[in-house]
């Protein structure tokens, strides 16, 4: 395989998984990524054959389609291995994975290569081997074996603890939203890039919490944040981690509805806080927007708006079983769980055409 080979590639959303999208990433440049836990690995590959479909009737069929750190039932691999080969140019299908659940499926599959002897990220290291140069394959044969401490959990391993660390940080807070997903993919690599080398200079655990803050901030430089904002030192590092989803907004604007004829910007699922705060700075910038709400999975809203003389209190209690003050309000909608904007969408203008009609 070449560098530019066209990868699709799904894997665990923790240490391991994540460790061996970042592996394949310093290898090949042409890769699409998909992460999951397991409850959501159905989905996820349905996600990803999707892709797969449109890059083919798009004439340009991806060669390679990598699971990595996930263990998937008989079930759903013998349905992957259908729609792949009814694909008119189906890529290779490889499965690199270390649970032992997934026996059944790797004696029945070849491309479901399992081995309960290290981790996911360190069979990716070895799957990736021959094509590496000789200086990036230390790097990663370095890197591989401390995601391997942590994931084994070898507590006897004098690195046992900076390992830990590096697993700990791909579940603290992004400071960034649900959605931002390329950027939050880009956010642990540059973690387990700048952590690790801090390691490999036999830093220890406090030392590198020390750097953590100079790390976070140096991902907003690379991301493009504005300079001065990053140096600000009357902005705390989730209000300049702000600015970069208001950057992140300007080229990805969120849905759009009409109540009462206002114009009504949806932001689903987002991290009330993050909403909280965001959401002002976004109807600044964008005068034309009356209202911001927040729909969260669980059917509760989140309504503000900048403007006076628009209530959203007195909106709320009309539409969403809620109230509020006049500039900031909640509701919610009468069902248990959203799973998908599309249906946040029609909730809302279900709710509010009825409420109309009822009057």
């Amino acid at each position: 395989m070449k560098p530019t080979t066209r990868i699709i590639h799904i894997s665990h959303n923790d240490l391991d998984g994540i460790g061996a999208q970042f592996l394949v990433s310093r290898a090949f440049y042409n890769v699409s990524w998909f992460n999951c836990d397991y409850k959501d690995i159905e989905y996820t590959i349905s996600q990803a054959l999707k892709q797969v479909k449109m890059e083919t009737l798009a004439g340009s069929p991806p060669q390679l389609f990598l699971i990595t750190d996930i263990n998937l039932t008989t079930d759903i691999a013998i349905n992957l291995d259908k729609q792949i080969n009814s694909l008119p140019s189906p890529p290779k299908l490889l499965l690199l994975d270390h649970h032992a659940t997934g026996k059944d499926c790797a004696e029945k599959f070849p491309w479901y290569q399992l081995d309960t002897s290290c981790c996911a990220t360190r069979l990716v290291y070895q799957w990736l081997k021959p094509l590496l140069s000789e200086e990036l394959d230390g790097y990663l044969d370095r890197l591989s074996a401390l995601v391997n401490v942590t994931d084994l959990w070898q507590t006897t391993n004098p690195l046992f603890n900076q390992a830990n660390l590096l697993a700990d940080l791909m579940f603290s807070p992004t400071h960034m939203t649900n959605d931002m997903e390329e950027h939050t993919r880009n956010y642990h690599f540059h973690l387990i890039d700048q952590c690790f080398k801090r390691i490999d200079q036999q830093k220890s655990v406090v030392q590198i919490e020390r750097e953590l803050y100079q790390i976070r901030l140096d991902f907003l430089y690379d991301a493009g944040v504005k300079i001065e904002i990053v140096e600000d030192d009357n902005i705390c590092l989730e209000g300049k981690y702000h600015h970069l989803i208001l950057q992140y907004l300007s080229q990805n604007k969120p849905p759009q509805i009409k109540i009462d004829d206002y114009s009504v910007a949806i932001f689903f699922r987002w991290n009330g806080t993050i909403f909280q705060h965001v959401s002002s700075m976004y109807l600044d910038k964008n005068p034309h927007i009356d209202i911001a709400m927040r729909v969260g999975s669980n059917a509760r809203l989140s309504i503000r708006s900048r403007n006076e003389k628009i209530d959203v209190g007195q909106l709320s209690r009309r539409y969403f079983n809620g109230g509020g003050h006049p500039q900031a309000a909640g509701g919610s909608l009468n069902v248990r769980e959203i799973k998908s904007v599309s249906k946040a969408l029609s909730l809302l203008e279900q709710a509010t055409k009825t409420k109309e009609k009822t009057g």
